[in-house]
């Protein structure tokens, strides 16, 4: 009696972990929305105060009394509790950069043929992300090279690692 109490009771501990651990990981496993947005700054003690809120913004474009940057709605956050004075210029990065007009294979080429003659860089990838290169993409490429290439050693970073 005793031996089947705790295996029903070892076996319900078990299961209410196993839900508790897969909602959580499926919570982390969604994206955050990306938004473009403007910080109005009248001195670098502001700096300090996003600082203090665990805000350190390394790519945004400065002008004389704001900074823009692609901040993801975290960071959003950390903004809001500091207190600044902020603007939300452009709401959703995705459905931003999914309604940009895309390039055809005419314009494509062109681009191609225009970095050999501007730059002296020939090469035929070209990627989907505005000319550049997914991450898929980048492991496809390398997978094709290494198929062309046997000898060569091309290690694909998988998160954070080269494998």
């Amino acid at each position: 009696m005793m031996r089947n109490f705790l295996s029903l009771l070892f076996i319900s501990v078990l299961v209410l972990f196993t839900g508790y651990t897969n909602r959580t990981f499926s919570q982390t496993d969604k994206p955050e929305k990306y938004s473009k947005i403007k910080i109005y700054i009248n001195n670098n003690t502001d700096f300090d105060r996003l600082s203090a809120y665990d805000l350190h913004i390394d790519h945004a474009v400065r002008k004389n009394n704001f900074i823009e940057a692609w901040l993801s709605q975290s960071e959003i956050e950390s903004v809001k509790k500091s207190g600044m004075s902020y603007q939300i210029l452009i709401s959703d990065w995705k459905k931003y950069y999914d309604a940009l007009p895309k390039m055809n294979a005419g314009e494509i080429r062109r681009a191609i043929e225009n970095s050999v003659a501007t730059d002296n860089v020939s090469h035929s990838i070209y990627g989907s992300m505005g000319g550049f290169l997914t991450y898929s993409q980048v492991n496809a490429k390398l997978d094709s090279m290494r198929l062309e290439y046997p000898g060569t050693d091309l290690g694909k970073i998988c998160n954070g690692f080269f494998s």
